[in-house]
């Protein structure tokens, strides 16, 4: 299904596509549903290569949900198709896809066009049968993947310019970035969106993907996860949930699998515990973020009350826009107590940042004030390297820095600005 966002520009996942053309690799554009995928490819870029001088006839653009091509779903026929357009072997030909999931043997299509010297392939694709994440996986090797968010606080300015920045954050929060919900004035028809999105698309997706029977359970983990983003999650925790307030029994490895499967339809993303120290991984607890806080706003009925939480949601999925590895830091420090005993103290990052040879450690903070701000710096200060340690708050203030190397950045400042750090 195509999306139409004229009024939209997404000049950073444009950029991606951009600086990754004829590099061999299969292109593939991943993301949520509704997220914009075919607008990005069949819109964006298609108009990019017009502009650069590539003529029509060396743009091959297919849309496979179309019901006009509905003949080109059979691998070979679509494979011979394609190459009947290429009839130069000194011109570059750029071959768009969306929706390749509908083609029979796709992979071997897609493995036989990129034998081809002078073709370059881009596909997007997601639906039950097959998620996009799967697409990447099937080309782990071939593939170059470019995953697309839903808007982002700067993309959602953009086309809000008439807005003060408080104004625009309380709507942000409440609604969230999905491209329908913005471009849509009235609330009412934003929530219906996005209750049918996440009913509708989204379930139904994992449900008919993952073949599963209980959709019960399904909405009763995901609205778990929604009530608790920043908080701790392991399978006992949900476990216990079920069986202490639900008076429900779920196995434990069944839970297990419907977080992975929540994963994979990009519904929610993780963050690992991390050791500060031993770089350990406690992969058996993490905190889940969601890919849209309309969703998740959807499953709680509830927004700003939880504004805290809902900006550590978008500050962790601003970093993975960026292209950072994200984890939880954990520190532990020993103690006296009353009884002059010693007793380990635990300690929590917000966030460990990574990306090539950069490391940030973060946290977050709604309300920096007198009462909060030593407590906040404690973790930084007990850090033992070199790296950058950042505060980010809701205040309005200046940048500062203090006597530790400790950074305090505005919110808004570190939303509307990709290389402020």
């Amino acid at each position: 299904m195509h999306e139409v966002f004229m009024e939209i520009k997404r000049d950073f996942y444009l950029n991606k596509l951009i600086n990754k053309k004829h590099n061999k690799l299969i292109k593939i554009v991943t993301g949520p549903r509704r997220v914009g995928k075919s607008y990005l490819l069949f819109n964006l870029f298609y108009h990019h290569l017009l502009l650069e001088g590539v003529k029509n006839d060396q743009i091959i653009k297919i849309a496979l949900d179309s019901i006009e091509n509905e003949h080109l779903r059979n691998g070979k026929v679509l494979f011979d198709y394609v190459l009947n357009f290429i009839k130069d072997e000194n011109k570059y030909y750029y071959v768009l896809l969306d929706e390749i999931q509908y083609v029979s043997k796709f992979i071997d299509v897609l493995n036989g066009l990129m034998k081809r010297e002078n073709i370059d392939i881009y596909v997007t694709g997601s639906n039950s049968k097959l998620l996009s994440s799967d697409i990447a996986t099937e080309f782990a090797s071939r593939g170059d993947e470019v995953r697309i968010y839903a808007l982002n606080f700067q993309e959602f300015k953009s086309i809000n310019l008439n807005k003060d920045n408080e104004q625009l954050w309380k709507e942000y929060c409440e609604f969230g970035g999905m491209p329908n919900t913005v471009l849509n004035e009235n609330s009412e028809e934003k929530e219906n969106f996005l209750q049918n999105l996440f009913q509708n698309t989204y379930m139904n997706d994992v449900i008919l993907r993952y073949k599963l029977r209980n959709k019960e359970f399904l909405n009763e983990i995901i609205t778990f996860l929604a009530n608790n983003i920043g908080s701790y999650i392991n399978t006992n925790k949900i476990f216990n949930y079920f069986k202490s307030l639900k008076k429900t029994n779920i196995s434990y490895n069944t839970i297990s699998k419907y977080l992975v499967y929540f994963n994979e339809a990009f519904i929610i993303e993780k963050a690992n515990k991390q050791s500060v120290k031993s770089y350990e991984v406690f992969k058996s607890l993490n905190k889940y973020y969601f890919v849209d806080l309309g969703i998740r706003n959807f499953l709680t009925n509830i927004s700003s009350k939880d504004e805290g939480h809902i900006m550590e949601n978008i500050i962790f999925l601003e970093l993975k826009r960026r292209g950072f590895k994200v984890s939880v830091g954990s520190l532990e420090k020993r103690e006296l107590n009353s009884k002059n005993e010693y007793i380990r103290k635990e300690f929590e990052i917000d966030f460990i940042a990574k990306k090539k040879n950069q490391t940030y450690y973060i946290q977050r903070c709604l309300n920096l004030n007198e009462s909060n701000e030593e407590r906040e710096k404690i973790p930084l200060k007990m850090l033992e390297d070199a790296h950058r340690r950042i505060i980010i708050t809701k205040d309005a203030f200046t940048y500062k820095t203090d006597n530790y190397g400790i950074e305090t950045i505005n919110l808004f400042d570190f939303l509307l600005n990709d290389n402020i750090f």
